[in-house]
């Protein structure tokens, strides 16, 4: 048990304890339910803990998902209304089957052009990284 008065979030104890199970048993992905939705300044720190410290957790709740792509090609399903795309450092990517593709695009840490994608249709979308990670958010599941 930890003091409502400490250093840490209760959301960061979480995924530091996941992490430590993790290199005991590794898992594929770890969700983190509920680490977006609440309090603003929660899920920004949230979603900044699994941009630069623990990449293998997603956040989760009834509405979105969270998660890092790293560099490689990630087929991703076409069961959310809205998909967004955000840069961490600068990435260079490619996007098919949406609505708003790109071909091999530059994007800086600071770019939101890749905000509020759709899918094409019920296939899934095609991401691929040649350079960089993005942070992935799905809205709206359908």
């Amino acid at each position: 048990m930890y003091p409502v008065r400490k250093d840490y979030s209760d959301s960061e104890l979480a995924m530091k304890l996941a992490m430590e199970f993790d290199s005991i048993h590794p898992y594929e992905s770890i969700i983190l339910w509920g680490g977006i939705s609440g309090r603003l300044d929660h899920t920004y720190a949230n979603l900044r803990l699994i941009s630069y410290r623990f990449n293998k957790i997603i956040l989760e709740d009834e509405m979105q998902k969270a998660w890092i792509l790293n560099e490689g090609v990630h087929e991703i399903p076409s069961n959310a209304d809205h998909i967004s795309f955000f840069s961490i450092g600068e990435s260079t990517i490619s996007l098919e089957n949406f609505q708003y593709p790109l071909d091999h695009h530059f994007l800086s840490e600071s770019s939101v052009l890749t905000l509020s994608n759709h899918f094409l249709n019920e296939r899934a979308g095609i991401v691929t990284i040649d350079s960089g990670r993005l942070l992935c958010i799905q809205s709206r599941f359908t």
